[in-house]
């Protein structure tokens, strides 16, 4: 992507661990989640609940995304709840997105749902990002 935002009005908090890959050519199901930023290079088919999440060029993603940023590239199928959602070109999303802030590069394809969110109902979910009720 071009530009790359963060969450709108405010800063991200601190990760609580290094930066997990889940590489080209991997395919992880279930559920994953933790305080900590995701790149996604291969096919995730589940949840995932995190810091900031990057879904590569090539990526394919079945399930849900929470996370206070959320950078797609790649192929996503679900929902997507996050306070900044960028989209680039590549991208191809055929999901609900929950977002204060929604950037698009010409070229996306997104079917689905685009509900914007007022800042305050946003931050009021963002308290449960990044991990998962016991």
């Amino acid at each position: 992507m071009s530009r790359k935002r963060g969450i709108a009005g405010a800063t991200l908090p601190p990760a609580d661990g290094a930066t997990t890959l889940i590489a080209a050519g991997l395919k992880v199901s279930g559920r994953l989640g933790g305080n900590v930023d995701v790149i996604i290079g291969g096919a995730l088919d589940g949840e995932l609940s995190a810091r900031r999440v990057a879904v590569a060029e090539g990526a394919e993603i079945d399930g849900s995304i929470r996370a206070h940023v959320v950078d797609i590239a790649g192929s996503v199928r679900g929902r997507v709840e996050a306070m900044t959602i960028n989209v680039a070109e590549t991208a191809r999303i055929d999901a609900a997105l929950y977002h204060h802030e929604l950037n698009v590069e010409r070229g996306a394809q997104i079917k689905g749902l685009k509900p914007w969110r007022p800042a305050p109902d946003m931050e009021r979910r963002r308290d449960t990002w990044g991990v998962f009720p016991g």
